[in-house]
C-alpha cells in the first residue's frame, strides 16, 4: 500500500512522535505498523478498484490505522496514552483488530463527532 500514506503535516508529525515515544518506552517491542492514511490527492480510498467506498474517513489525511497484532497485550493501554498525547482520538476496532487514529481538528469541516473506521488492509 505504498500509495496511501499521505497526510496533512500535523498528522504526520504526530505519527512520528507516537512512533518515537513508543520506541523510547518499549525498545524491546516490534515497531508499530502505521498504514492507510490517505491517497496522494485525498478523495475516495478506492484500494480495491471497485469504487465501493471503504475508509470513508481516510479521505483528507487526518486519520491513520495502527496494527494491534504486533503490540503485546500488556503494552496496549500505554500505547493508547502515547497515541492520545499528541491529540489523537483513538477508536479500537476488532475486525480485524487495529487502532484507528483521528487527528481532525474540531474546527475542520471534516471533523466527525463519532469515530468510524469501516475497512482495513494489512500493510504490505
Amino acid at each position: 500500500h505504498r500509495f496511501n500514506h499521505f497526510g496533512i503535516s500535523a498528522a504526520l508529525e504526530a505519527l512520528k512522535t507516537i512512533a518515537a515515544d513508543y520506541r523510547r518506552d518499549f525498545p524491546q517491542n516490534s515497531k508499530i505498523a502505521i498504514n492507510d492514511i490517505s491517497l496522494m490527492r485525498g478523495g475516495l480510498f478506492d484500494t480495491k478498484s471497485d469504487w465501493d467506498p471503504p475508509h470513508q474517513s481516510h479521505r483528507w489525511g487526518y486519520q491513520a490505522d495502527v496494527r494491534i497484532s504486533n503490540i503485546p497485550a500488556g503494552d496496549q493501554a500505554a500505547l493508547m496514552k502515547i497515541m492520545e498525547s499528541p491529540g489523537a482520538r483513538v477508536l479500537v476496532e476488532t475486525n480485524p483488530p487495529h487502532f484507528h487514529l483521528d487527528f481532525t481538528p474540531k474546527d475542520s469541516p471534516h471533523y466527525e463527532e463519532a469515530l468510524v473506521c469501516d475497512y482495513y488492509h494489512e500493510p504490505e
